[in-house]
């Protein structure tokens, strides 16, 4: 019986969750991403991999374990072609952590998230979080942290438009949201100015009957009033409603609306809430300088698809997807991942969830219950 409970709640469990709700891509059944030009996206926020400080041995030790299988398994279903992390991939990079440290911290994300035995994967991109270099203020006294996680984990420091050639027809832009801040140190100015660069780029592609509006992906969020957009527990209710700080919960609403204006994403995704949260952004049109305004909207069907407007002087809307912690301990309802389906004129996404430890805990104290019984029987 004790084998069993195991079996089941280590590895059968994780099985069942992933064949039974998250087995296939968004949008694939319709034929619209069945073609090369289609990509398979698994997006992964605020992991939070454990280290010394923050948190005691077993409970790092069973939290890697729930990443762990959850990530074998559900890659090894859906075979992503990119992996997408982003930020929050350790949770004390931005303390003080000698190399020796960091180093063990970087070993145990390899080991979590290993990608030898993913098939497909064309790339894996890593976004840098404020748990692992800081929040804006750390950054300008001291670089060290941003350097070292950017050096270490191949990630970017600002803001880049992704250019492999099997990403590059669907503008994939990628952000360091720390360093977008509302003021003009100079970690800022060059985000602005690179932001300004990739603006610039992707109008020549605009005249093309191939353009892709970008797909922007970043650890903050961008600027909203508050949480009710998201689903979290009930008893988070008052704080939910509080205003969100610019520049610490979300960003300022400069940056924000630097970034929607200049780059006119169809689709921003973001973590750093550790709860998933839906929102739309209106913009003007593409003819109209003035600025945007940003319309909270709360979204009933975690799926959707959205097709580019063909008329210049319609009011683009910009969808944020707010991705929940994958990390039990972090995660404000429940942990999950996003599935992305994308290709030039269309998305579909799905927010797949993790294994419930309610159940787990139930199942193994049922089998105590039962070794108990028939130990006191015999």
């Amino acid at each position: 019986m004790a084998l069993l409970a195991i079996a089941w709640c280590e590895w059968g469990y994780y099985y069942y969750v992933n064949y039974t709700y998250c087995d296939t891509w968004p949008g694939h059944g319709e034929g619209k991403f069945n073609n090369a030009n289609s990509k398979r996206i698994l997006v992964i926020a605020d992991p939070h991999i454990m280290g010394t400080s923050r948190s005691y041995l077993i409970d790092k030790i069973l939290r890697e374990w729930q990443m762990r299988q959850t990530f074998r398994i559900s890659t090894g279903i859906l075979k992503p072609d990119l992996v997408v992390f982003i930020g929050d991939i350790l949770d004390e990079g931005d303390v003080w952590q000698p190399d020796d440290k960091f180093d063990v911290a970087r070993e145990d994300f390899e080991v979590i998230f290993n990608m030898d035995k993913v098939g497909g994967v064309a790339k894996r991109v890593i976004l840098p979080g404020n748990h692992d270099v800081g929040l804006h203020d750390g950054i300008k006294k001291s670089d060290a942290y941003l350097k070292r996680f950017t050096r270490t984990f191949k990630s970017v420091s600002s803001i880049q438009l992704l250019d492999d050639k099997r990403l590059k027809p669907l503008n994939l832009i990628v952000a360091n949201s720390m360093v977008f801040y509302n003021d003009s140190c100079s970690f800022c100015s060059e985000a602005s100015w690179r932001t300004e660069q990739i603006s610039r780029k992707l109008p020549q592609n605009h005249r093309s009957a191939s353009y892709s509006r970008p797909v922007l992906l970043q650890h903050i969020p961008l600027y909203r009033r508050d949480d009710d957009v998201c689903q979290y527990p009930l008893q988070m209710r008052n704080r939910a409603l509080e205003p969100r700080v610019e520049g610490d919960e979300v960003l300022h609403r400069t940056s924000s609306q630097l970034l929607l204006e200049k780059l006119r994403p169809r689709l921003v995704i973001s973590g750093h809430s550790h709860m998933q949260c839906h929102m739309l952004h209106q913009l003007p049109s593409i003819r109209n300088s003035s600025v945007g305004k940003h319309t909270s909207m709360q979204l009933s069907d975690p799926r959707s698809e959205v097709i580019i407007p063909d008329d210049e002087d319609t009011i683009d809307t910009t969808e944020e997807i707010t991705v929940s912690s994958y990390n039990h301990k972090f995660a404000e309802l429940g942990p999950g991942y996003l599935l992305l389906s994308v290709n030039r004129t269309h998305y579909s996404y799905h927010h797949c969830e993790m294994i419930e430890e309610w159940i787990v805990a139930a199942v193994y104290a049922v089998a105590l219950l039962i070794v108990i019984i028939k130990l006191v029987l015999c």
